[in-house]
Protein backbone atom coordinates (compact mmCIF):
# COMPACT_ATOMS: atom_id res chain seq x y z
CA UNK A 1 0.00 0.00 0.00
CA UNK A 2 1.14 3.80 -0.99
CA UNK A 3 1.26 6.29 1.39
CA UNK A 4 0.93 10.09 0.26
CA UNK A 5 3.04 11.34 3.36
CA UNK A 6 2.20 14.51 3.73
CA UNK A 7 0.18 15.11 1.13
CA UNK A 8 -2.37 12.71 3.32
CA UNK A 9 -2.27 15.24 6.11
CA UNK A 10 -2.37 18.41 4.47
CA UNK A 11 -6.22 18.94 4.46
CA UNK A 12 -5.84 19.09 8.25
CA UNK A 13 -3.10 21.33 8.53
CA UNK A 14 -3.15 25.11 9.22
CA UNK A 15 -2.78 27.78 6.13
CA UNK A 16 0.73 28.50 8.12
CA UNK A 17 1.89 25.65 8.43
CA UNK A 18 1.28 24.47 4.62
CA UNK A 19 3.24 27.70 3.74
CA UNK A 20 6.19 26.46 6.38
CA UNK A 21 6.26 23.09 4.79
CA UNK A 22 6.63 24.61 0.91
CA UNK A 23 8.98 26.89 2.35
CA UNK A 24 11.08 23.81 3.72
CA UNK A 25 10.39 21.78 0.76
CA UNK A 26 11.77 24.40 -1.19
CA UNK A 27 14.72 25.81 0.92
CA UNK A 28 16.22 22.11 0.62
CA UNK A 29 16.42 22.25 -3.50
CA UNK A 30 19.07 25.74 -3.23
CA UNK A 31 22.12 24.89 -4.15
CA UNK A 32 25.66 26.42 -3.27
CA UNK A 33 27.12 29.31 -5.79
CA UNK A 34 30.22 27.26 -7.02
CA UNK A 35 33.66 29.10 -7.73
CA UNK A 36 34.93 29.32 -10.77
CA UNK A 37 38.45 28.55 -11.11
CA UNK A 38 40.78 31.21 -13.55
CA UNK A 39 40.30 28.74 -16.49
CA UNK A 40 36.86 28.72 -16.40
CA UNK A 41 36.79 32.29 -16.05
CA UNK A 42 38.99 32.73 -19.08
CA UNK A 43 36.66 30.20 -21.15
CA UNK A 44 33.41 32.57 -20.35
CA UNK A 45 35.59 35.39 -21.48
CA UNK A 46 36.01 34.24 -24.48
CA UNK A 47 32.77 32.78 -25.56
CA UNK A 48 31.67 36.34 -24.57
CA UNK A 49 33.58 38.23 -26.63
CA UNK A 50 32.73 35.94 -30.01
CA UNK A 51 29.09 36.65 -29.08
CA UNK A 52 29.63 40.53 -28.48
CA UNK A 53 31.58 40.87 -32.16
CA UNK A 54 30.06 38.41 -34.18
CA UNK A 55 26.20 38.89 -32.45
CA UNK A 56 25.71 35.22 -32.27
CA UNK A 57 23.46 34.18 -30.08
CA UNK A 58 24.18 32.84 -26.66
CA UNK A 59 23.03 30.27 -23.91
CA UNK A 60 24.34 31.42 -19.96
CA UNK A 61 23.90 28.86 -17.08
CA UNK A 62 23.26 31.52 -14.34
CA UNK A 63 23.09 32.02 -10.44
CA UNK A 64 20.24 33.02 -9.03
CA UNK A 65 18.24 33.21 -5.80
CA UNK A 66 19.58 30.10 -4.90
CA UNK A 67 19.35 27.97 -8.14
CA UNK A 68 20.87 27.61 -11.57
CA UNK A 69 18.61 28.99 -14.39
CA UNK A 70 19.37 29.33 -18.38
CA UNK A 71 19.07 32.41 -20.50
CA UNK A 72 19.65 32.70 -24.16
CA UNK A 73 19.98 35.73 -26.26
CA UNK A 74 21.49 38.08 -28.13
CA UNK A 75 24.42 40.40 -26.22
CA UNK A 76 23.66 44.27 -27.44
CA UNK A 77 25.77 45.96 -24.79
CA UNK A 78 28.46 45.22 -21.90
CA UNK A 79 28.43 47.98 -19.25
CA UNK A 80 31.81 48.08 -17.84
CA UNK A 81 31.03 50.63 -15.08
CA UNK A 82 28.62 47.94 -13.43
CA UNK A 83 29.68 44.89 -15.28
CA UNK A 84 26.69 44.11 -16.87
CA UNK A 85 25.53 42.82 -19.78
CA UNK A 86 22.70 43.80 -21.54
CA UNK A 87 21.17 40.82 -23.73
CA UNK A 88 18.03 40.45 -25.88
CA UNK A 89 16.11 36.69 -25.23
CA UNK A 90 14.31 35.19 -27.52
CA UNK A 91 11.08 37.03 -26.35
CA UNK A 92 12.18 39.92 -27.10
CA UNK A 93 12.68 40.76 -23.44
CA UNK A 94 15.73 43.02 -22.10
CA UNK A 95 17.73 40.88 -19.61
CA UNK A 96 20.75 42.70 -17.57
CA UNK A 97 22.32 39.86 -16.10
CA UNK A 98 25.44 40.73 -13.60
CA UNK A 99 28.88 38.96 -14.87
CA UNK A 100 29.28 37.44 -11.04
CA UNK A 101 26.01 35.41 -11.49
CA UNK A 102 27.18 33.77 -14.90
CA UNK A 103 28.03 30.44 -14.08
CA UNK A 104 28.98 29.03 -18.38
CA UNK A 105 27.90 30.06 -20.98
CA UNK A 106 27.61 28.59 -24.90
CA UNK A 107 27.59 29.72 -28.30
CA UNK A 108 24.19 27.82 -29.78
Amino acid sequence: MKDRGAKKWSAMMLPEHKKLLEKMYEEQEYVKKPILDSDKCEEINAVLLLAINEGRRIRFKVYQENRFRFIEGIIKRYISSERKIKLVDSLDKIVFLHLDQIIDAEIV
